[in-house]
């Protein structure tokens, strides 16, 4: 049963930053230039949107390497600027009017922000490229004593300081946008440090071979208390929303987070984590984020599945804030069309020498699905266990079909080559915005689906061929 863990959940909510703007002023309008694009489009994902990191605006790149883009809010926040799986952050408030300009072989290296507000934006990127290390280096340090890696982390913590101290010079910054931003920026560094720091106790214990408990009853964690302020406006800081999830998980003894690794049900796993909510946390909006997290992440990864109680129970608090319900409805609403025992959604692909291919082909067998893309470990990472379960299978009903997002058909199929690849092998372009993706709510890959012979959901979060699936449609076989 995968069960979400609470120290590794990323999640995205809109907050009341004051109102500062004119009633007209509700959209930022972005424009672009990208040199030597061989990509179709340029993604704008929002961070603003309660509990949203889907890609919510594609925009294609003209001819001439030209885009533009108008983008609804209501209150300054942060995107991320996708192309072909690079990201750059940036800040729009409303009115902003932004352009943004990079060499497509070398993005970080010449991506520029001009127009108003434009040098938060910078201030931003730049930041992020700052990050990027720590995050790589950070697992590293686990495997240290307390003293080397709190030395890491003030390090890291002073050298964004210093980032934000040299933007704040000889600027007025008293109120409105761009106080908005610096006191999120300042939550952003404040986060980042209480999260690894809160980290630390489980991280260690795995990566230095330690015995958990006694880790977790020999560490101090009042260094970080200090960050749990009144003021939920911080939650338009990514870093300080990983903070609190992590605060959550840091403050349950070891014997809890043992427990978690029992549990089967997903609807006990809300369950437990709703009770640890109540005894740890006392601010009422930290509850109340914390509690919408993790239902809604459960039912907008995993879809619907043991969870038609907890969502009860959810909607029940008649105290909730309006946009964590509408949140989790939509997540539920998404689901519905694809739960066990609808009809499977088409979906067309070809295959290595051109020809088209549908799932509705296949109607009268089992049909396995594999969703991947030759850049994702995870997904080769499977390859060999799919290929043995193809072959204990092999003369069955079964068919394994694999169903490539990759956007270079070419790569696809030298790859499908090389590796030998059998079963039915398709390629089904466009990434996350793929027709795949969007019919099986699809965000992250490998994903495994199953489809009974009529062509009905079996299950859309299914097994990974490492876990098993042979024995599941060899049960599903003698059932019949």
């Amino acid at each position: 049963m995968r069960l979400i863990n609470l120290c590794i959940i990323f999640l995205m909510i809109q907050v009341g930053i004051p109102e500062m703007y004119g009633a007209d002023a509700k959209k930022a309008i972005v424009h672009g230039k990208v040199e030597n694009a061989s990509g179709k489009d340029v993604v704008f994902v929002e961070y603003g949107m309660p509990f949203n990191f889907d890609p919510n605006n594609k925009v294609n790149i003209g001819k001439d390497g030209t885009f533009s883009v108008e983008l609804e809010l209501d209150n300054p926040q942060y995107y991320y600027i996708s192309y072909q799986r690079r990201n750059a952050m940036m800040f729009l408030a409303p009115g902003d009017e932004i352009t943004v300009s990079f060499d497509a072989r070398k993005m970080e290296q010449t991506l520029t922000f001009e127009g108003n507000n434009s040098e938060m934006s910078t201030y931003v990127f730049e930041r992020q490229k700052m990050e990027q290390p720590i995050a790589r280096t950070v697992k590293s340090m686990y495997a240290k004593e307390w003293d080397e890696y709190k030395g890491f982390l003030d390090k890291n913590r002073t050298q964004l300081q210093e980032h934000l101290d040299n933007f704040k010079k000889g600027k007025k910054i008293k109120k409105g946008t761009l106080a908005d931003f610096v006191k999120l920026e300042q939550a952003n560094i404040d986060g980042i440090w209480s999260m690894y720091y809160a980290q630390y106790p489980s991280h260690h214990a795995h990566y230095a071979k330690k015995n958990p408990a006694e880790i977790w009853i020999s560490y101090d964690l009042a260094a970080i208390n200090q960050y749990l302020t009144d003021d939920p406006s911080l939650l338009a800081s990514k870093a300080y929303r990983d903070f609190l999830n992590q605060y959550l998980f840091s403050q349950c003894d070891y014997d809890f987070v043992k427990e978690q690794a029992k549990i089967q049900s997903r609807s006990e796993f809300v369950a437990k984590v709703y009770e640890k909510i109540d005894d740890k946390i006392e601010l009422d909006w930290v509850k109340d984020y914390l509690r919408a997290r993790v239902i809604f992440e459960q039912v907008n990864k995993y879809g619907l599945a043991e969870m038609v109680g907890a969502v009860e129970d959810f909607r029940g608090r008649k105290k909730m804030p309006e946009p964590y319900q509408t949140a989790v409805e939509k997540a539920w609403n998404k689901w519905e069309s694809i739960k066990p025992g609808a009809p499977a959604p088409d979906f067309v692909g070809k295959d290595i020498d051109g020809n088209e291919i549908r799932l509705s082909d296949f109607k009268g067998k089992w049909v396995y699905i594999d969703v991947w893309a030759i850049w994702c470990g995870p997904c080769r990472r499977e390859i060999p266990h799919l290929k043995k379960a193809e072959k204990t299978l092999h003369g069955k009903d079964v068919v394994f079909m694999s169903v490539s997002t990759d956007d270079s058909f070419s790569k696809w199929k030298d790859f499908v080559v090389k590796e030998e690849l059998s079963g039915v092998q398709i390629n089904v372009p466009g990434g996350w915005s793929s027709d795949i993706c969007k019919k099986y709510n699809i965000s992250s890959i490998p994903r495994f689906m199953l489809i009974d012979r009529e062509g009905k959901i079996v299950d859309v979060q299914t097994m990974r061929p490492s876990q098993g699936i042979t024995a599941l449609l060899q049960k599903k076989l003698m059932e019949e």
